[in-house]
């Protein structure tokens, strides 16, 4: 799944600022003609960011319930389409966040990306993430994940790029949040694909290691997910998880497809005559991209008989040999 604009730099904001923004905090408050907040810099006004996102993406609760106090408008958004709720969801603040639903935080809210609060929980920068903040922890992710679900978010909601918040939490391999998700959910939400074809099992496998996929798998699988699942748009159609599997040397992750009555599909890449290709063009990373883009004209012989992509053998021979003489090369 590609980085949003939204999130590149909403990382940036993480790395270079939340660290050192200037906090005024006063233990009396009441006491005092200044109320606790956020001190806004020229970035932010910019931006139209306001002091009540930013204690969210902080954290900062006794800030942010000073803020509640005076009538602050839960659902201002900056130039991204941001609310402060969308902010605590991002930076993992299950508490501030859940502070916030409390006071009517709409919890359906979305950027100019179409990524929701629940999108954005659910691919929370935890501790062990680039930008990640130290203390968030999954538990307390998949709590937040907990929270929103119970007041009324939709588990089934997409971006502009059809991602779901499912897919968003296996790409983070947040297993617990994946769980959260599927629990009282239908075979259909487990089942959905983005606007590449691909779905959350997709996910869990592309973007991990095998020992972290394979529990995401499993949690998928025994919610209903299709071990038989092919892509049926994009650059990979008719591409099956098994493929995939054994394409990305992810040797765990096919086992556990077969073992789950996936059929077998290690023979993608043919010559017409039928000799296999696979394992040698797997060797060479370099050549991923050029498979993708030349999927179109491989000759990919099915258990049914029939080439997935309805080519002639010429065109497909063709293609099989320039990306033989790339391995060569």
């Amino acid at each position: 799944m590609t980085s949003s604009p939204t999130s590149s730099r909403l990382i940036d904001i993480a790395m270079k600022k939340l660290h050192d923004f200037l906090v005024t905090l006063l233990d009396n408050s009441h006491n005092h003609s200044h109320r606790p907040g956020m001190q806004l810099n020229d970035e932010d006004r910019a931006h139209k960011r306001t002091e009540l996102m930013l204690a969210a993406a902080c954290g900062h609760q006794q800030v942010i319930r000073a803020l509640l106090k005076e009538n602050v408008n839960l659902e201002t958004k900056d130039n991204e389409g941001m609310t402060a709720v969308l902010y605590a969801a991002l930076f993992g603040q299950s508490d501030a966040m859940k502070m916030l639903v409390h006071h009517g935080a709409d919890v359906n809210a979305k950027s100019k990306s179409g990524r929701g609060v629940l999108h954005e929980a659910a691919m929370a920068y935890s501790a062990t993430y680039p930008g990640g903040h130290v203390g968030i922890v999954e538990p307390a992710i998949a709590a937040g994940v907990n929270a929103l679900l119970a007041a009324g978010a939709d588990p089934g909601a997409k971006d502009i790029v059809e991602d779901t918040p499912l897919m968003s939490a296996c790409c983070k391999a947040h297993l617990e949040v994946v769980k959260e998700l599927l629990e009282n959910n239908s075979d259909a939400y487990v089942s959905a694909k983005d606007k590449d074809g691909y779905a959350a099992m997709n996910y869990a496998m592309m973007h991990n290691e095998d020992s972290i996929a394979v529990p995401i798998m499993r949690a998928l699988i025994a919610a209903g997910a299709d071990v038989n699942s092919k892509m049926d748009k994009g650059r990979g159609q008719g591409f099956s998880l098994h493929y995939m599997a054994t394409l990305q040397k992810k040797t765990a992750c096919a086992d556990l497809l077969l073992s789950a009555g996936a059929h077998r599909d290690d023979c993608g890449l043919r010559q017409q005559d039928g000799s296999r290709l696979m394992s040698r063009l797997a060797r060479s990373q370099k050549l991923m991209s050029s498979i993708y883009m030349c999927c179109a004209k491989l000759y990919s012989t099915h258990p049914d008989g029939r080439r997935a992509n309805h080519v002639r053998a010429s065109e497909a021979q063709s293609a099989v040999l320039l990306l033989i003489e790339r391995v060569r090369a």
